[in-house]
């Protein structure tokens, strides 16, 4: 018999629309994406 074989679902990176990528806001760090400037997308 075959071993099953479970797929994660990893989160996909898409870039901050809050800050547009820059990981700030008025020279404050970003909440969404903790200044990253990338928030996590899940898909299915």
């Amino acid at each position: 018999m075959g071993d099953i074989v479970k797929k994660s679902k990893k989160p996909k990176k898409e870039k901050c629309r809050k800050c547009d990528g820059s990981g700030k806001i008025n020279d404050k760090t970003c909440s969404t994406c903790k200044g990253t400037g990338k928030r996590d997308l899940l898909h299915d």
